[in-house]
């Protein structure tokens, strides 16, 4: 899903994060982090990989994953981060498309 045509970047810290992760795991360590090709178990943290292999999965698989890796009791529960919201926009943005926008309201 990630092309070369994709302007998608790895800034200074991200890669230097990145090749700390390796260096936890004991993966090689590549001179140069790329996300196409992917060359390293790092690039896991970047977050285009992380928005991809989320939304690749099913909605059983996301229920395992919310259900068994919760939170920590530190953390402020999403409820109270998020300000509950109308189940419909008074108005949007009508450079997003039609139907994702409709599948997101369950129309």
């Amino acid at each position: 899903m990630l092309s070369t045509l994709d302007n998608t970047s790895i800034c200074e810290r991200q890669e230097a994060a990145m090749k700390e992760f390796c260096k936890f795991l004991h993966e090689p360590i590549p001179e140069k982090v790329a996300l196409v090709p992917c060359n390293s178990v790092g690039a896991l943290l970047h977050w285009k990989v992380l928005l991809l292999l989320a939304a690749s999965l099913s909605e059983e698989e996301r229920a395992y994953w919310v259900l068994n890796f919760q939170a920590p009791e530190v953390a402020q529960p999403v409820a109270e981060a998020i300000p509950i919201q109308p189940k419909y926009p008074e108005a949007f943005d009508a450079h997003f498309h039609l139907d994702r926008t409709l599948h997101r309201l369950q129309l």
